[in-house]
């Protein structure tokens, strides 16, 4: 038998069920923040009970399309934490994150902040010496709101000493290395600075030769005073004048006063030494002998002369 199809016939229909698929995203941690130079990466992460069983966790750089796609291709990690060390400079950063079952959710933004570490706080060095108070460090911060913290060692342990001066004490003559940091209004604190302090010694009182010495009043040859150990400048101080070198000639007691005092001082590295006095003494003149002439006769025996 033949048969005939025409076209305008219609067979019984039968039915498709298209089911579309939604997955929701994933819930953030909250915003974090950490300090510039503290962290070797940033951990981001999205709350673990918002995350679908047995959905993965896909990470994004933030130029990323944040709608839902069906590849996943360009994502930079997975999982419910990720380790960010792309961009570690200060500031705000943000990473997208979709989390993937049977289909993938939209992406939402996870954000970090880098907050900025001070530079080094600039300070002055400073000297004091041996037996004087001690003169302070003095340290300048980038802003008015820095604190600085002093240490006494390299590793920044101990008890800080916070302000912008530090005064040392108790040390030893020498040089000593003091440190510095300043922390910020976000609490990144910088690294430190180093500075050298010095306790000079106190140079030795000056030992002076024959610190006592006499001449007659008539006589103008002064002698001269020299000091013996010198290690620095010599200053001489006589009658409200100084003069300066190792040895001096002093001057000559006024009329009327019978010895002068002077006194000696060293310097070396801005210390001074204690003072050593010395003194001339000017012996008066003896007075001219008085006697009395006598006549005697030719036959007596002469008698002597009285004074």
């Amino acid at each position: 038998a033949e048969y005939e199809i025409d076209d305008n016939c219609m067979g019984p229909g039968t039915n498709f069920i298209l089911q579309v698929n939604s997955t929701q995203p994933p819930i953030t941690e909250p915003t974090i923040a950490a300090c510039e130079g503290t962290i070797k990466g940033f951990n981001v992460a999205v709350a673990a009970n918002s995350v679908l069983s047995g959905a993965d966790v896909y990470w994004y750089e933030s130029t990323a399309n944040t709608l839902a796609e069906s590849s996943i291709t360009g994502n930079i990690g997975k999982g419910i934490t990720y380790k960010y060390t792309n961009d570690l400079n200060p500031g705000t950063h943000t990473l997208l994150v979709s989390q993937f079952k049977q289909c993938q959710s939209e992406k939402v933004p996870v954000t970090f902040t880098i907050n900025p570490k001070p530079v080094l706080p600039t300070l002055d060095s400073n000297f004091s010496c041996q037996g004087l108070q001690y003169k302070p460090l003095k340290a300048t911060a980038s802003e008015n709101t820095n604190i600085v913290s002093w240490y006494d060692n390299s590793l920044l342990s101990g008890n800080a000493i916070q302000g912008l001066t530090f005064t040392p004490n108790a040390l030893t003559p020498g040089e000593k290395m003091f440190y510095a940091t300043q922390t910020n209004r976000f609490g990144c604190t910088s690294d430190a600075s180093a500075v050298k302090y010095i306790l000079y010694p106190e140079p030795p009182k000056p030992i002076i030769v024959s610190a006592k010495n006499t001449i007659c009043d008539y006589d103008s040859n002064i002698p001269t005073y020299t000091v013996t150990n010198a290690i620095g400048k010599v200053t001489w101080t006589d009658n409200g004048a100084n003069s300066e070198g190792v040895s001096y000639v002093p001057q000559k007691p006024a009329q009327g006063f019978y010895s002068t005092s002077f006194s000696a001082i060293q310097e070396k590295d801005g210390c001074i030494s204690a003072s050593a006095i010395s003194t001339l003494y000017l012996i008066k003149k003896p007075d001219k002998p008085v006697y009395s002439n006598q006549t005697i006769c030719s036959i007596n025996q002469p008698k002597a002369f009285e004074t």
